[in-house]
């Protein structure tokens, strides 16, 4: 059995900003409690959206090969034709057709199948659905809180085009975790000899592969969020490649994605992400301009491109154009240009596929 003991965050070595952070909320201004209320959508786009109690934007997700778009976790569209298809995240009888904003959801590198994560399993289908194979996650750690391991939390994406690597940990444990690879051709779990991935805070919450074994690590702590930049082998583990995690303190909505060549991550916002210490950033912003950064994974800052992309923004795989929600379609093109292709939904927006 491969355990990973405690070990102090990523974020206490540059420079113990999570604490300098945390100090000066704590004198400055209220008590931050703990947020359990991001959203994980598919395909790796990361959102740090607080709750706002009304009704969410559509959020759009790019396919990793580029040809569709997942809409609202209800439909796959077709860039090339404009069509509409249904889709469920629920692809077999015991996922319930409604339930998908609460589910992890990730497609595979080639954009041909599927994974929805559960509680403690996952399923494996083909992108537009059934049939589907469900596959148990083992409890590799007895749980100090619940003996029954009702509390143990599990996290999944794809390492490489067959293989879906798993973490679990125990929340009153975190920094203590357990992780597994699953083989999708044998449907074998092994375990990685490289040990299992660190996050800056003890609550890792979604991780998004890039080329050449990048990883952008999201975890969260006492309302303060992190992104940090790792690489990955299974065989030799985790290395820092001494890049400066993002802290976030309140964070509003974030979409990410990977260069195609690794060399930097693309941000889209409404909010600061530049300096040292980006400013909360609530409801307000996000309904205003959104804007692309660039963060290199040579270690450079993080800089801003451009502050004019309409909300909800989404950067293609190929980084040439844009998709976005409108009040009753989807965009997609360039803000700046003529020649915005601009779709509209169905008429049935707001129900669930059958």
């Amino acid at each position: 059995m491969i355990r990973r003991w405690f070990r102090l965050p990523r974020a206490v070595r540059y420079d113990v900003m999570a604490c300098v952070m945390a100090c000066m909320v704590a004198c400055c201004s209220p008590a931050v409690a703990a947020r359990g209320d991001e959203t994980r959508p598919a395909g790796g786009t990361h959102r740090l959206t607080p709750s706002t109690g009304s009704r969410e934007p559509l959020d759009l997700d790019w396919l990793p090969d580029g040809s569709h778009l997942l809409v609202g976790r209800r439909w796959l569209l077709s860039v090339r034709d404009g069509r509409f298809t249904p889709w469920r995240c629920a692809p077999d009888s015991a996922m319930p057709h409604g339930d998908c904003a609460a589910r992890d959801i990730a497609f595979s590198p080639d954009g041909a199948r599927i994974l929805v994560l559960d509680k403690a399993s996952f399923a494996i289908a083909p992108r537009k659905g059934s049939p589907a194979v469900r596959i148990q996650i083992p409890s590799w750690i007895k749980s100090r809180s619940n003996p029954a391991n009702g509390d143990l939390i599990n996290l999944a994406f794809w390492l490489s085009a067959n293989t879906i690597f798993v973490q679990q940990f125990d929340p009153a444990t975190p920094f203590e975790p357990e992780c597994g690879l699953f083989d999708a051709r044998t449907r074998a779990w092994r375990r990685p000899r490289g040990g299992c991935l660190s996050s800056d805070f003890g609550h890792l919450f979604q991780v998004r592969p890039g080329p050449g074994g990048w990883l952008l690590l999201s975890s969260s702590s006492e309302g303060y969020h992190a992104l940090g930049l790792v690489r990955y082998d299974p065989t030799t583990g985790q290395s820092d490649p001494g890049i400066p995690p993002l802290l976030l303190e309140a964070p509003g909505p974030i979409n990410t994605r990977f260069a195609r060549d690794g060399s930097r991550v693309d941000l889209i916002s409404p909010c600061v992400l530049e300096g040292r210490k980006p400013p909360p950033c609530g409801d307000d912003e996000a309904r205003s301009a959104w804007k692309l950064y660039s963060w290199p994974t040579t270690g450079g800052a993080i800089s801003v491109l451009r502050s004019d992309l309409p909300p909800g923004s989404v950067l293609d795989p190929i980084g040439a154009r844009f998709a976005w929600p409108e009040e009753n379609g989807i965009c997609i093109g360039d803000p700046r240009q003529t020649g915005t292709l601009c779709i509209p939904l169905p008429s049935d927006r707001y129900t669930s596929p059958r």
